[in-house]
């Protein structure tokens, strides 16, 4: 079976004893819910150089790096009628982004000229908010 090779990323921050992970909702797409940097991997990039680029293209902020690969999975996505494999990464950043910003998506076919409005959640409340699938792994981050 072929599918779609994609990456989800799951960028954190420790704020006031709570692990946090950043989410975004489009201005232009409401109805898209909420949801973490994520996309597709391009001819001759690796998941995790997937990873990089994604979360900074779709959130601007710097810095990140790879804390961790969370491992991958199936998922069908029916309104495409095709399956993606997603790799699931933990991300981290020594940046200090604000509590709340907007970001318009600079390059990147899909994506070029989206606005996003991106924030930290809870990590213990994300998963119940976030559409597509993208809290499914949320617990892998508490795992060693």
């Amino acid at each position: 079976m072929q599918s779609i090779q994609k990456v989800q990323c799951y960028i954190t921050r420790e704020h006031s004893g709570s692990l946090q992970v950043l989410v975004f909702e489009h201005l232009d797409h409401p109805s898209a819910g909420i949801q973490v940097p994520a996309g597709s991997i391009e001819s001759g990039e690796t998941p995790e150089e997937a990873a990089l680029r994604e979360a900074w293209e779709e959130s601007g902020v710097e810095e990140l790096r790879v804390q961790r690969y969370l491992g991958s999975f199936l998922w069908w996505y029916a309104e495409r009628g095709e399956y993606q494999e997603r790799h699931i990464f933990h991300l981290v950043t020594s940046q200090a982004p604000p509590e709340r910003w907007q970001h318009t998506v600079s390059a990147g076919a899909e994506d070029k000229g989206l606005r996003f409005v991106l924030y930290w959640l809870d990590l213990a409340n994300a998963a119940r908010v976030l559409s597509g699938n993208h809290g499914d792994h949320l617990e892998l981050l508490g795992t060693a």
